[in-house]
C-alpha cells in the first residue's frame, strides 16, 4: 500500500497554492501543469465594493 499524504488544514483566510495536472493534448508522455495563488483575505470587502458600482 502506498504511504499516505497528509494534507493540513488550510484556513479560507489564509494564501494558499492550488495546482492541477491534466494529459497533454498534444503527447501522451507528457502533462500540463496549472498553479493557481489564491489570496481571500479581502475577497468579501472587494465583492461588496464591487457589487456596490
Amino acid at each position: 500500500m502506498p504511504k499516505q499524504i497528509i494534507i493540513p488544514k488550510i484556513k479560507i483566510t489564509d494564501r494558499h497554492l492550488r495546482w492541477n495536472w491534466e494529459q497533454s493534448p498534444d503527447n501522451d508522455e507528457k502533462a500540463r501543469y496549472h498553479f493557481i495563488i489564491v489570496d481571500n483575505k479581502r475577497r468579501e470587502e472587494l465583492n461588496s465594493k464591487n457589487s456596490v458600482q
